[in-house]
């Protein structure tokens, strides 16, 4: 009877496992677990082993280059309401098996997002060094706790927020005067080390600077947001804090300077040593100071509830046309910004809307030419899911449903002229 309890728990077990709707698997090329989302690895090596014989197999039936290289490569697999997505990253595998109707460009988005944590843990050193050790457990190059929490954050933020799944970052709203008063105090102040600077709320930017050289990824700056979401207690610390951001340079890591001023506002420093992070973190201080004494951080936390507060009429029209809320995403520097939506979209009809958003964004054709622009709109009962695409900006709108089709064109030019006058 001994032998028989373990047994019957390990049956449970598996009926879990198998009831959830969404698995991730982060494996190496030769099958051996990183991460899984709900079982601990040991309990699914055969399974990661089968991935990592039959992934390659697949991929090698299609082709990955010449003409046809988009429609050939094979992305996903789908059947019985099962959706398995599957990424390669040189010698690693990610691999999402969902219910349901996901779209697999939201499951890819997930995927690649998690690489991006991985690598800002353990930098891209381990992945190439599987090339030619691959038995190397790249798990004991991690923390459980610290990939469990960095994980679980990428996948709520990339589930529930629009910026990853849109290739973009979120940015403040905010009226133009103020983004330039609090831009000079942290240009004013900058340390001679940085690489890179930032005034930042909880889960978003208000002013970025960089050194000539160092390019800004929308993965990178997602990558701090939800460092920060996932690791609460480096707002306090007085100690650098490591991070790779694979955008600047994914074989080392970066040192962090983050002193908040609040809870919601901070300033933060990146350099390339850690004996610039004392440099870095004197100077985020006087920044900080200069920020408080200016009278600023009323301004910004008022800036803050108006970002994310619902259920307000933006841009109601003499023609009838009532925006319900927006995404405007700046295509050259790749921010976003919402209106009327919520930081993360929790509740069921949030969800939703955030769902038909993302789908729209997924069905655009980008313009080839200044000038050149593509529109395009879908009606239900409930409302208008209009997105207009130039080379320079991104609007997707949720409007109340009106009458004429010819009106809800017009829609964009009026949250322009209504919303964004006084907005930078």
């Amino acid at each position: 009877t001994s032998d028989k309890v373990p047994k019957e728990s390990e049956v449970e077990k598996r009926k879990i496992f198998y009831h959830h709707k969404k698995h991730i698997f982060v494996i190496t090329n030769a099958g051996k677990p990183i991460y899984t989302r709900h079982m601990e690895e040991s309990g699914v090596s055969a399974l990661c082993a089968s991935f990592a014989a039959i992934i390659p197999k697949l991929q090698s039936m299609y082709n990955d280059f010449g003409e046809f290289a988009k429609e050939n490569n094979l992305r996903y697999l789908s059947s019985f309401g099962m959706v398995a997505t599957f990424l390669a990253r040189k010698n690693l595998l990610y691999i999402c098996i969902s219910k349901g109707d996901s779209d697999y460009l939201e499951l890819i988005s997930q995927l690649e997002n998690l690489h991006v944590h991985l690598v800002s843990m353990i930098t891209e050193k381990p992945n190439l060094q599987l090339s030619s050790n691959p038995s190397l457990d790249i798990k004991s190059y991690l923390d459980p706790s610290e990939t469990q929490r960095s994980f679980s954050m990428s996948l709520k933020y990339t589930s529930l927020t629009p910026y990853a799944s849109m290739n973009g970052f979120p940015v403040l709203r905010m009226q133009s005067a103020l983004r330039n008063e609090i831009s000079r105090i942290l240009v004013a102040h900058k340390p001679e080390t940085m690489l890179l600077g930032m005034v930042v709320t909880s889960c978003s930017f208000i002013s970025i600077i960089r050194e000539k050289n160092v390019s800004i990824a929308s993965t990178d700056m997602n990558l701090i947001i939800t460092t920060i979401l996932a690791h609460p207690s480096v707002k306090k610390t007085a100690t650098a804090t490591p991070l790779c951001l694979p955008g600047i340079a994914d074989d080392g890591y970066l040192y962090f300077a983050i002193n908040y001023v609040t809870p919601n506002i901070g300033v933060i420093f990146a350099a390339f040593a850690p004996e610039h992070f004392q440099d870095c973190y004197e100077q985020s201080q006087i920044i900080a100071k200069e920020i408080s004494d200016q009278g600023l951080i009323p301004k910004i936390h008022k800036c803050i509830k108006e970002n994310y507060r619902q259920n307000a009429r933006i841009a109601p029209n003499e023609l009838g046309i009532d925006i319900k809320s927006a995404i405007i995403k700046n295509n050259v520097t790749a921010q976003i910004c919402t209106i009327n939506m919520p930081m993360f979209s929790f509740a069921k009809e949030q969800r939703t809307k955030l769902k038909l958003f993302k789908s729209a964004y997924y069905k655009c054709e980008e313009p080839k030419e200044v000038g050149e622009e593509f529109e395009y709109y879908e009606r239900n009962e409930s409302e208008v899911i209009y997105t207009s695409v130039s080379k320079n900006k991104t609007y997707i709108l949720e409007i109340k449903p009106i009458m004429r089709d010819s009106d809800i064109y017009k829609a964009k030019d009026i949250l322009r002229q209504q919303v964004e006058t006084n907005e930078d």
